[in-house]
């Protein structure tokens, strides 16, 4: 799962971010960031922070930020995904 209800400063402005979705399989981990699969929302853009929820890899449950989105939008009732390549954002705990 990622979820997003970090609230931070940000050149001087208090910010909350508010998202949430599901993540698919097991993330992709390396030092310095993650890559995801997840289920399509429209709340997600790149430059969002959000935190991963991972019980396979709890140590990499930090704060990370997008980076790159793209898209794969099937038809015939399948499930609309997407792909995050996120980096560890500064100062994540």
């Amino acid at each position: 799962f990622i979820g997003s209800r970090i609230t931070e400063k940000i050149n001087g402005v208090q910010t909350t971010s508010k998202f949430g979705t599901v993540m698919i399989g097991a993330p992709d981990v390396s030092y310095y960031g993650v890559k995801l699969k997840v289920l399509f929302t429209k709340a997600l853009k790149s430059g969002d922070r959000f935190k991963l929820y991972s019980k396979l890899y709890p140590k990499f449950n930090l704060v990370y930020e997008i980076i790159n989105i793209t898209y794969d939008l099937q038809l015939r009732g399948q499930n609309f995904y997407m792909y995050l390549e996120c980096i560890r954002a500064k100062n994540s705990k």
